[in-house]
């Protein structure tokens, strides 16, 4: 028994590694080409356009490894009962629940290395990839080469929504807690320089865009020179980028870790915001992965199930089904970022059905 669970775990691996590397490969040159118009103005090297698809694969594969291991696994064996394999298993005493042990323990695997994946490997590679971009489409960088050299002030660090940036008269400006919303932001600071001396601190509760300029809200003024404090109501501050600036330069949320994510909620919901799309994001990183786990054990169940799943037709449903998760998967997401149903239970609601099937036909393999 050990020396066929070691052969069918081999098989299954060469395919996974074939189909899940491949695709992710193959989806990662699509997105190059996809955005080759926005780049080949810029003439950039072949190298960072190559780097600019590598740092993309493991996106990628995160989201395509589900697909790949319910294909692969189905692959493996739909060949298996093809040979009439199990068959021979089943006449000499063996245990079909007992043959598949290593693959639960495998799935366990995959859903801990998707966990990984997506926690320390996607967002620091989508970052990279996002500076890498921005280098390439910089007006001011043209043709310079491999970049993992990108600027420090092509990007604004996002530290648990605290933001400092140079604005467009070159004062410093810290928003304390910016919203992805994009529109408002609370607790700014602005630092004006006169000569290279401070002369000026602009504090502001809020700050608001009017759809042409941001409004600061309740204003205290620090003038140094004279010792004056002025207090304003409302006072429009042009010099500060627009919302479009801060969502293209601003670490989006996917390159976020989940402990960052985590504290840059806690410090929305003390501020009085209630953005569910971070909710629904955050407990998608955590559901996701195990979905690995459920479509191994469909893919392995299903063929000793159902006489149906054979050759070419075991891809097909493969592929089906996957598109079925997804379609349901991204519906959910949908509904739980406009709170239709409750955002924290959104990303948990396909990968319980799918264990649901999955166990139930495991449960009920003919020994």
């Amino acid at each position: 028994m050990k020396l066929l669970q070691r052969y069918y775990i081999k098989e299954f691996f060469i395919a996974l590694t074939i189909v899940g590397l491949g695709l992710s490969i193959i989806f990662s040159l699509v997105n190059l080409i996809d955005k080759l118009d926005d780049f080949m103005k810029w003439n950039p090297p072949v190298g960072d356009l190559l780097l600019y698809a590598a740092l993309n694969i493991p996106k990628n594969l995160f989201y395509l490894l589900p697909m790949a291991t319910l294909i692969c696994s189905l692959f493996v064996f739909t060949n298996a009962m093809k040979k009439n394999e199990i068959v021979v298993i089943k006449a000499a005493g063996g245990r079909i629940r007992l043959l598949l042990v290593p693959f639960i323990i495998t799935g366990f695997i995959l859903s801990a290395f998707a966990f990984f994946l997506g926690e320390f490997v996607v967002p620091v590679a989508l970052e990279k990839a996002e500076e890498l971009r921005i280098t390439i489409t910089s007006p001011n960088n043209p043709n310079i080469g491999t970049t993992l050299r990108a600027q420090p002030h092509q990007r604004l660090s996002l530290i648990e929504g605290t933001l400092w940036l140079r604005d467009k008269g070159d004062s410093i400006v810290r928003i304390g807690l910016y919203s992805y919303e994009g529109t408002s932001a609370n607790d700014i600071k602005i630092f004006l320089f006169d000569k290279g001396d401070l002369s000026e601190q602009l504090k502001a509760e809020k700050a608001l865009w009017n759809g042409k300029t941001w409004i600061l809200k309740n204003v205290r003024r620090y003038i140094f020179k004279s010792g004056e404090i002025q207090n304003i109501g409302e006072l429009p501050y042009p010099n500060l980028e627009a919302p479009k600036y801060f969502l293209e330069r601003v670490k989006k949320i996917e390159e976020m870790r989940i402990m960052e994510l985590m504290r840059y909620m806690k410090r929305l919901k003390q501020s009085g915001y209630r953005n569910p799309k971070l909710i629904v994001d955050f407990n998608s990183r955590l559901s996701y992965p195990f979905i690995n786990l459920f479509m191994l054990i469909l893919g392995v169940s299903l063929p000793l199930k159902s006489r149906i799943v054979k050759g070419i037709i075991a891809s097909g449903i493969g592929l089906a089904i996957s598109l079925v998760y997804w379609g349901g998967y991204i519906l959910s997401l949908s509904l739980g970022n406009a709170s239709i149903i409750p955002p924290f239970l959104a990303p948990w609601l396909m990968p319980a059905i799918f264990a649901a099937i999955s166990i139930n036909l495991f449960r009920k393999l003919h020994e």
